[in-house]
């Protein structure tokens, strides 16, 4: 919720030197190489052939979308992909950090859901979590940035006093019971030579536009078995994680990360036959996603050339209005800071508005001076103008990109923004 300064769960990539042939170019070169190594149904994509540098522009796109080791077991199941060894190598410690990394995290998490069950808190894995073990040939494949796990609202307590008694440490909030009272999730870590971050959700949707209208109990009716490290979990039936993975990948990550994309196609791919498609649809439509999931099975298509039946995008992009146009142009802008004052707007009541607002323009003290490191006073004043300086100009700069996406929207034939798809509909 802390949209003044936002710290990303990615590593910082340790190439180096620009791109020597167009970003599209790099992307398109990267997901047909995972493509050919890895086809889903019927996919009959060759590899390109690529020299030294464009390679090395085609990891970094890997890198920006965490497709890293993704990547590097691809190369491997070519023979001559002509890479440069010292890239390889690069992808191949990136590879073994991920897959040491999620082996002590599903560790963790086979331990954690022995204790949950025998607490009777009722958990469903979510993302990575229930991904990596279903979907993926490998958990090294799908990197992590932290283990989302969704609970029943009245386990959560008990859920947090668990982690807690665990080693787990509540993440920074604004001010007091902030992540309770306005958001539906809440990140705790663990350090140590192996650090971990565990996120407990009680509900999927941050926004409370949409936590107001979707109910939490239709994902919870739709779940499937799973294990992890032969501990029983569970995980979203298909029609859920098409839903829910559709709705991240806009809400936050506004529709760019490849990661979301891929993700997407392989559910797709892996439950073909299985999923219920009028189901997907009339809980998009309830649930104002129409324009969403429609976008995202747009975006698969054309990205991963994995497609949903004739006809399932043509529904979807009918079923959303205008006014659902407009909010899929705000929320897949290139900057979303200004959707703090749309969330607070949202919120049921005036006084809750208020401590809302406050706590994002005027954390608590014990906040900023663990978030800033400040140690006196002079420092903690002027550490609060200048998150206000640096805010409002952030505000601005979203305020006009979310006009200009907007301004997309207007006429009689919607086209897909942010370069999401060349289609057009009525």
């Amino acid at each position: 919720m802390d949209q003044v300064e936002t710290v990303t769960k990615n590593q910082v990539s340790p190439l180096r030197g620009n791109l020597v042939f167009g970003g599209g170019d790099a992307e398109r070169a990267l997901t047909q190489f995972i493509r050919a190594a890895f086809p889903f149904d019927d996919d009959t994509v060759a590899a390109p052939t690529l020299d030294a540098d464009q390679w090395n522009a085609v990891a970094q796109i890997a890198w920006a979308n965490n497709l890293t080791p993704l990547l590097y077991a691809a190369i491997l199941q070519n023979e001559d992909t002509g890479a440069p060894a010292a890239l390889v190598e690069t992808l191949q410690t990136a590879y073994h950090q991920v897959k040491i990394a999620n082996w002590v995290a599903f560790r963790e998490v086979g331990e954690l859901l022995t204790i949950f069950e025998r607490e009777k808190i009722e958990t469903v894995l979510l993302k990575g979590a229930a991904l990596a073990k279903t979907v993926y040939p490998a958990i090294a494949m799908r990197p992590m940035g932290d283990v989302d796990v969704l609970f029943r609202d009245d386990d959560v307590a008990h859920a947090r006093a668990i982690l807690i008694a665990r080693g787990f440490t509540p993440g920074l909030e604004p001010s007091e019971n902030f992540q309770t009272r306005f958001a539906c999730e809440q990140a705790f870590t663990r350090a140590g030579k192996y650090p971990m971050m565990f996120e407990v959700h009680w509900h999927l949707f941050n926004l409370p536009y949409y936590r107001a209208r979707i109910p939490i109990e239709w994902f919870w009716q739709r779940t499937l078995p799973m294990r992890v490290n032969d501990q029983p979990a569970r995980a979203f039936a298909p029609e859920a994680q098409i839903i829910h993975l559709a709705a991240h990948a806009a809400l936050h990550h506004q529709g760019h990360n490849l990661l979301a994309a891929y993700d997407l196609a392989l559910t797709l791919a892996r439950y073909r036959d299985q999923i219920n498609w009028d189901d997907v649809i009339q809980a998009a439509r309830a649930f104002v996603l129409s324009r969403i999931v429609q976008a995202n099975l747009a975006r698969v298509r054309e990205t991963w050339g994995v497609a949903a039946p004739a006809q399932v995008e043509t529904r979807l992009a009918r079923a959303a209005g205008l006014g659902e146009r407009v909010l899929f142009a705000i929320n897949t802008s290139s900057r979303v800071e200004a959707r703090d004052l749309w969330d607070g707007m949202n919120l049921p009541d005036a006084k809750s508005r208020m401590r809302f607002f406050l706590g994002i323009l005027f954390p608590s003290r014990d906040y900023m001076r663990k978030r800033y490191g400040i140690v006196d006073q002079q420092g903690l004043t002027w550490s609060y103008a200048q998150r206000l300086g640096r805010g409002a100009q952030m505000f601005a700069r979203s305020v006009m990109a979310m006009a200009g996406n907007v301004v997309k929207v207007a006429g009689r034939r919607l086209y897909i923004v942010n370069g999401w798809c060349d289609s057009r509909f009525e």
